[in-house]
Parts: structure tokens; C-alpha cells; sequence
């Protein structure tokens, strides 16, 4: 028995020791080979070249972040890892080794042809390194060669601010061959070409709501290949509704108190007009100081102008309305500008005895004085009666109601005339530019 086990065990040791002994050739067969299959090869050579026929490069993009979209200086940052497949000829081994494919690393690339990428709007870019360069390469027994690298890069992206904060932008990476031509190389976008599946489609200040791909002109007199991926952005404008738009309101209604507040308070009508003047100042220029200095107008320059304008017209109505003072305009107007003394003769009869009623001075014989003021009329002076009688008296006839003031009219009519207007132009703001962003937005998902 015991001779059966050692027996045993000297043939699964022997069966290991085969095993590990193959497994060290077929590693050594495989950096042999590859040393092989590079030892003529020539990295400065795309290939094709002698057949003069353009290498394909298949392109994909997988979008690991997108922030930082900025337009004061027109930029963006995003990190992805771009993938680039074609075909080289002189790395085909089908056949020769069983092994589908090479994988090798980052000082064994360097002695592989790769395209010769180039981002034209890039205004920063950086390779991750961490801990090791973030590339690979697979080589694959067709020939086919599989790159993909990891990039942080800051592009350009030219916004056209029209319509700024309820505006939708297009942020943009072109991808073409610096050196060669079209005839030797071509990019093209592969099936499924942009996975950004780790990208959140909401930003701060913006949506990402579509990802679209195509071709385009390249920078060079020589027609070289170019490639592009275009983010539509739709801007997200809350922090705007809190912070511009329903103060900047507030400050135009806060200017309309003075229409309520009597013509003879100047202290409070004229600090009340400076101070939302200066306020709504102070506003517009903090709303537009993260903004480039473009030459065209805004929509937020739009709002601005007409609610400053709004502020301006509420204290100029009070500059209106002094000025109608000094001109004695606000005089209440009646047809009884003195006080008329109207006399009232009063014949008794023959039967009748005349009492004078306490207070009364008689003006003439049978005559007493009525006293008309020319605001509120009232009677000054006791009236005479006959005995058994009612006292009676006649008053002028071309005494009349007063008549309304200028200056009163003026803030009644503003009044009504400041807080319509703002309405119309709220109607008018909002429909027109909310509409241009829906219609925006629908374009851009299509």
C-alpha cells in the first residue's frame, strides 16, 4: 500500500512539473513571437502606405465627466477615455499562434504605429498617470489593433449669449489627423460612437439633453480628416429666477409706494426713488459681471434696462409732480374764489312779527349776510325767521363740486399706467423667450 501511494504521487508531480514546464514555454514562445513580430516592423509608417490606401479609424468615445462650463472664458472641461481601432496588415498572426490577441503594455506601444490625433478647439489637455499611464493596447490575430487612453482636456466652446440665461448652447470636440491627409488617414465613428452613461445629465447650470456626432472641415489647406461630438446644453435658470429676476420685480413695485405717499412728503418720496435707482444699479452690474463683455445685447440686458427704466420713470413722475407745484397747478379749481356774501331780503307781512334769532346782525333793514367759502360752504351767520315760520334763504347759483387736481391726477394715473405697463412687459419677456427655448430644445433632441 504504501508503495502504491508513493508511486501515486510521483506521477501527479511529474504531471505538474510537465504542466508548469509547458506553461514557461508557451510564455516564452509568446514574448518570442511578439519580439518577432516587431523586429521589422516600423512604427513611422502608417499602414497602407505602399498600397495607397487610407488605414480606417474607427473612433468611440466613453465620457467619464463633463463640468466646468464656463462663459466668461468659453470653455469646458470634460475627462473620456478615447478608444481608436484599424487594421494593420503587418501585425496579422492568424494562424501562426493560438493565442486571439496581445496585450501589451505601456513601453511596448511605444513601438506600434497609432493615428496621430489631433483636438483643434483643445485648449489643455493631460494624460492620466496614476498610478500607471492610463493606456492599452490589444494587438488581435486579424491585424486589428485596439488603443484607448484616458484624457482630462479643456476645449473652447463659442456660446452665442443672445438669449442669456434662457438660452440653449452647442459645446463642441473636433477630432482630426495633424500630419496626414485623407489619403492616408480616415477617421469615421463607430456603431454606438458616444457612451456617456456615466455622466450626469443634470449639471449646475446646465442639461445635457442630446449627444450628437458628425463630420467637418478641417483647419488645413490639405483636406485631412475630421471628426466631431457636439453636447447640447440647455441652460438651467432658477438660480436666475432667485436671484436677478424676482428681486430685480420686488424693486420695481417697491418704487411705486411713492404713488400712494402724499405730494408733500419730499423726504420720503425722494430717498425712496434714489435709494431703488441706486439698488436696481448695483443689481445690474452684479448680474453681468460673470459675463464676457460681448458687443450684442442680452436678454438678462433686456430685463435689466426695462426695469432700471421702470425705477427711473417712478422717481421722474416725482420730479414731474414738484415741478407742477411750483407752477401753483395743484390749486383745487372752483367757480368761488373769494367769499361771496349774498344778501336776503325777507318781507313780512302785515300779520307777522319778526324775531331775530340770537348772533344775528342785521346788514340793512329786512337784510342778513350768508357766508359762502370756496371750498366747504358754510353759513356764518344766524338767519332771520318769521314767526311760525321755517327760516329760509337763497345761496349763489353758479356755486359748483370741486373740481379734481392736477397733481392727484398725476399720481392716480400712475397708479394704473406703471403697474399694467410692467405686466405687459412680463408677458411679452417671458412668452417670447420661454417659447425660443422650448422650440430650441425640441430642435436639438431631434
Amino acid at each position: 500500500m504504501a508503495c502504491r501511494f508513493y508511486f501515486c504521487c510521483a506521477i501527479l508531480l511529474s504531471f505538474m512539473w510537465w504542466d508548469l514546464t509547458n506553461a514557461a514555454n508557451r510564455v516564452k514562445r509568446k514574448a518570442d513571437f511578439l519580439k518577432a513580430l516587431l523586429y521589422d516592423y516600423d512604427y513611422q509608417i502608417p499602414p497602407n502606405y505602399e498600397s495607397d490606401q487610407p488605414c480606417n479609424v474607427t473612433m468611440k468615445l466613453f465620457i467619464e465627466s463633463f463640468h466646468s462650463i464656463s462663459e466668461t472664458d468659453m470653455q469646458f472641461v470634460t475627462d473620456v477615455i478615447i478608444e481608436q481601432r484599424w487594421i494593420d496588415p503587418r501585425l496579422d498572426f492568424s494562424g501562426v499562434i493560438e493565442s486571439p490577441f496581445f496585450e501589451l503594455d505601456t513601453k511596448m506601444m511605444n513601438r506600434i504605429w497609432v493615428p496621430d490625433l489631433y483636438i483643434p478647439n483643445e485648449k489643455s489637455a493631460y494624460f492620466h498617470e496614476l498610478t500607471l499611464p492610463n493606456k492599452m493596447l490589444h494587438l488581435h490575430s486579424n491585424g486589428s489593433v485596439v488603443y484607448k487612453a484616458r484624457i482630462t482636456l479643456t476645449a473652447a466652446c463659442y456660446m452665442d449669449l443672445r438669449k442669456y440665461p434662457l438660452d440653449t448652447q452647442i459645446c463642441s470636440l473636433y477630432f482630426q489627423s495633424f500630419s496626414y491627409s485623407t489619403s492616408n488617414v480616415v477617421f469615421v465613428w463607430g456603431p454606438n460612437p458616444i457612451n456617456n452613461k456615466n455622466v450626469k445629465k443634470t449639471l449646475p447650470k446646465f442639461e445635457i439633453i442630446n449627444t450628437t456626432v458628425g463630420e467637418c472641415s478641417n483647419t488645413f489647406e490639405v483636406n485631412h480628416t475630421c471628426i466631431s461630438v457636439h453636447f447640447h446644453l440647455a441652460r438651467n435658470p432658477g438660480f436666475y429666477i432667485l436671484h436677478v429676476y424676482i428681486p430685480s420685480i420686488l424693486i420695481v413695485i417697491i418704487s411705486w409706494i411713492s404713488f400712494w405717499l402724499s405730494k408733500d412728503a419730499v423726504t420720503a418720496r425722494a430717498s425712496l426713488g434714489i435709494l431703488t435707482i441706486l439698488t436696481m444699479t448695483t443689481q445690474t452690474t452684479s448680474s453681468v459681471a460673470s459675463l464676457p463683455k460681448v458687443s450684442y445685447i442680452k436678454a438678462i440686458d433686456i430685463w435689466m434696462v426695462v426695469c432700471l427704466g421702470f425705477v427711473f420713470a417712478a422717481f421722474l413722475e416725482y420730479a414731474v409732480l414738484q415741478v407742477l407745484i411750483r407752477r401753483n397747478s395743484c390749486t383745487q379749481r372752483t367757480h368761488l374764489t373769494a367769499p361771496v356774501y349774498e344778501e336776503v331780503a325777507l318781507v313780512p307781512t302785515e300779520k307777522e312779527t319778526v324775531v331775530e334769532e340770537t348772533g344775528a346782525e342785521p346788514v340793512s333793514n329786512n337784510l342778513y349776510c350768508v357766508n359762502d367759502g370756496p371750498i366747504k360752504r358754510k353759513i356764518g351767520v344766524k338767519m332771520m325767521r318769521y314767526e311760525n315760520q321755517e327760516p329760509f334763504f337763497s345761496l349763489p347759483d353758479n356755486t359748483k363740486t370741486p373740481k379734481l387736481t392736477v397733481c392727484a391726477g398725476l399720481d392716480i394715473f400712475s397708479r394704473i399706467i406703471f403697474p399694467t405697463s410692467f405686466i405687459s412687459f412680463n408677458l411679452f419677456y417671458w412668452i417670447y423667450f420661454s417659447s425660443s427655448v422650448i422650440l430650441n430644445q425640441d430642435i436639438h433632441t431631434s
